[in-house]
């Protein structure tokens, strides 16, 4: 899969007369990957929709773990342990 490397990170920008969240990478810190234009529309789920975003790189690695593990233990859950932690620390970074 090619995307861009490195851990995501969403940060929140104001400007004049917008406000906008940008999607960086922590390996490149020339330019944001992406931004994310605030309309009014539920400005509410502006920033927490860019932090799900922001963590797509980390989440494709723990679903590919997951699949990688299943598929070398025969389909068992044996060996899914530290993936499974990981993959739930994901999860409570949006639920909280």
């Amino acid at each position: 899969m090619r995307h861009t490397k490195g851990k995501w990170i969403a940060k929140d920008v104001n400007y004049t007369l917008t406000k906008r969240t940008e999607i960086w990478s922590d390996q490149d810190n020339e330019e944001p990957i992406f931004e994310i234009i605030h309309r009014e529309v539920n400005l509410s789920e502006c920033t927490p929709n860019a932090k799900l975003i922001s963590k797509a790189p980390e989440m494709y690695e723990a679903l590919k773990a997951i699949v990688n593990a299943q598929y070398e233990k025969g389909g068992t859950l044996a060996g899914l342990n530290g993936t499974v932690s990981n993959a739930r620390e994901l999860l409570k970074e949006f639920e909280s």
